[in-house]
């Protein structure tokens, strides 16, 4: 019995050492995490999934000189499903790397099927969100290109404010230097347990707000900006749709499928990938190329002009043309496209509506009786353009449309609680229904038409004290 329970204690503890080991392996042979690097967050992501890495993959370092995404994938021994937006395209193999991959021979990873690399360039720390730059990406950068492997760059955040995501973008702009890049410049923001991020339960408004800090400012600098995130990021942390009308998109999830119905550009669909020239395990990336090969690999990154600067986009009206609204501007050099973006709100929220080769749009989607904020953003050979003017514009309301005051209110002469009193209407109060404006807050105002008192009162009242009839 004794003998036994012995027995017992030695496999439990063969079993521990065995997994801890296994963990070992995710990162290269002989990286050993200091004090620091516990709070750098591509090294407590590795530990996370240390134990599906020993457990999940199963190929070999693949030696495989091309893939077309089909079939089973040398790198994982696994198939995957394409989405549609994989039609016309071609599927291009890469990888995302950190100083956790250790040293890797970018010829051996070419002659596998490399054709791309993300690279991380810096990070901030999961509790202060001091910046501290990737001490492998010059070497990284220079090599693959060397090998002749196409790169981008990734920085893996941890901002909590606008102003905290421009810093991280210009230390990143500082870091790269005017270095030519092949493919964007990537915000990597990612709920790490017990970061300084995670902790700070950002509104989707606000995460959105940061995101686009960091991404303009690099697209202001004449690089292409790129946004990561997973399933539940795309889902539930930002508004997506805004940030897929401006920048490149990186999708996460590691499965044979996405499972997502909105636009990526890259699927990150494992991190148990082997690769010949890279130690251990590391990230797979599928790249969906352009059929037409204009802009091979993207062509995104490289500067849009001499100075760096990005392209103008010229000055957009709106303007309502019978029930619906007409958008329109002058021609941008070298255009071949213009995507067309849309909020109820001036400074937020904007979606893409629609893409054309035109200098107009008609948006026919435009509830009747609101008005909407319109930018337009034009697609070049060498990225995008800059984003143009906000222009609004209502769409006519409904004949018979009116709104009842509840209670006694003033009727403002702006869409804003802040905005000058120029009268006031009693409970009970039916008017005229002109147009519905939401401010900045996110709050329906009713631009109103009433006779009071022997005077015409043109003006605002809020939806908290005014319904629709």
């Amino acid at each position: 019995m004794h003998h036994n329970h012995t027995i017992k204690i030695h496999l439990l503890l063969a079993g521990f050492l065995l997994a801890l080991a296994a963990a070992v392996l995710w990162f290269a042979p002989g990286a050993q995490a200091a004090k620091a690097d516990r709070d750098d967050p591509d090294y407590v992501k590795r530990l996370e999934i240390g134990a599906s890495a020993s457990a999940g993959a199963k190929a070999s370092a693949s030696t495989a000189s091309a893939y077309s995404g089909t079939g089973r994938n040398p790198y994982t021994g696994r198939t995957y499903t394409q989405k549609t937006l994989a039609s016309g395209m071609t599927i291009v193999d890469g990888v995302d790397v950190s100083k956790w991959n250790g040293n890797i021979n970018w010829e051996k990873a070419k002659a596998a099927g490399i054709q791309f690399a993300i690279i991380r360039i810096g990070y901030s720390a999961l509790s202060s969100g001091k910046h501290h730059k990737d001490p492998w990406y010059e070497s990284n950068i220079r090599e693959a290109k060397a090998a002749g492997v196409k790169v981008g760059v990734y920085y893996f955040s941890q901002a909590r404010n606008v102003a905290e995501a421009k810093s991280e973008a210009s230390y990143t702009l500082k870091l790269l230097g005017g270095t030519k890049l092949d493919f964007p410049v990537v915000f990597d923001s990612e709920d790490m347990r017990g970061s300084r991020l995670v902790c700070s339960s950002l509104s989707r408004a606000k995460y959105t707000s940061i995101v686009r800090a960091f991404c303009d400012r690099v697209q202001g600098a004449g690089y292409q900006a790129m946004v990561y995130s997973n399933l539940n990021g795309w889902t539930n942390y930002f508004y997506n749709k805004e940030l897929t009308s401006r920048y490149g998109i990186w999708f996460a999830r590691y499965n044979t499928h996405t499972g997502y119905s909105g636009h990526y550009d890259i699927w990150q669909y494992s991190e148990v990938g082997r690769v010949s020239g890279i130690p251990g395990y590391t990230d797979m990336n599928f790249y969906y190329c352009p059929a037409d090969k204009t802009q091979q690999f993207g062509g995104t990154g490289e500067k849009k002009k001499a100075g760096g600067t990005a392209v103008g986009m010229s000055h957009v009206t709106a303007r309502r043309s019978g029930k619906n609204i007409q958008v329109r501007w002058g021609t941008v050099s070298g255009a071949s496209r213009y995507v067309i973006t849309r909020s109820m709100q001036s400074d937020s929220g904007f979606r893409k509506v629609g893409e054309t080769a035109k200098l107009s749009f008609l948006d026919r989607s435009a509830a009747r009786g609101r008005r909407y904020y319109y930018r337009v953003y034009a697609k070049t050979g060498q990225g995008t353009s800059r984003m143009s003017n906000v222009d609004s514009a209502s769409t006519a309301a409904k004949k018979k449309a009116s709104v009842r005051v509840r209670e006694l209110s003033y009727v403002r002469s702006g869409a804003s609680k802040s905005a000058a009193d120029i009268g006031w209407l009693p409970g009970g109060t039916t008017c005229r229904l002109l147009e519905i404006v939401r401010d900045n807050t996110g709050k329906d105002w009713y631009r109103i038409r009433v006779r009071f008192h022997g005077r015409t009162l043109k003006g605002y009242v809020s939806s908290l004290v005014a319904a629709l009839k």
